[in-house]
């Protein structure tokens, strides 16, 4: 059982099947976050993703990245704040190939993204950008 559905802009009809959330910045101990340190952290979430989803696509959502008024540049870069969640999930759909049986295939995504709120994405509600995603260009058919 799906965790949500919705459409995507294109009409197409995915559902999350998996949905992980951390605090984008759970673990920073001290100082500010900056550009440099979003770059690797947005990096690493890639490389996470990639690990636990190594037989489907992965694609990022990139990020709305805020600067923070008043302070310094700094030795690793300009202060910045990415949104306070960031999501990884996995999205199913018919398969994109129309030559792929319905009852037997499927496409499937692996999405990175930032919210700022901890919500799961459904119906018209769903992160504008993710239901943009232009699902037949990214997400890959395999037979279930």
């Amino acid at each position: 059982m799906p965790l949500s559905r919705f459409t995507l802009l294109s009409g197409r009809r995915v559902e999350l099947t998996s949905l992980s959330m951390s605090g984008t910045y759970d673990g920073l101990l001290a100082g500010h976050p900056t550009e440099r340190s979003n770059d690797r952290s947005i990096a690493y979430r890639l490389r996470k993703a990639e690990r636990t989803y190594p037989h489907f696509p992965v694609h990022l959502l990139p990020p709305v990245r805020r600067p923070v008024e008043g302070r310094r540049v700094g030795p690793l870069g300009r202060p910045e704040l990415l949104p306070a969640v960031t999501c990884t999930g996995l999205l199913l759909s018919d398969p994109v190939d129309p030559a792929n049986e319905p009852f037997l295939w499927n496409s499937w995504l692996a999405v990175v993204w930032y919210q700022d709120t901890p919500e799961v994405p459904q119906g018209e509600s769903a992160l504008p950008a993710l239901r943009a995603l232009p699902w037949d260009e990214l997400a890959a058919d395999r037979e279930e």
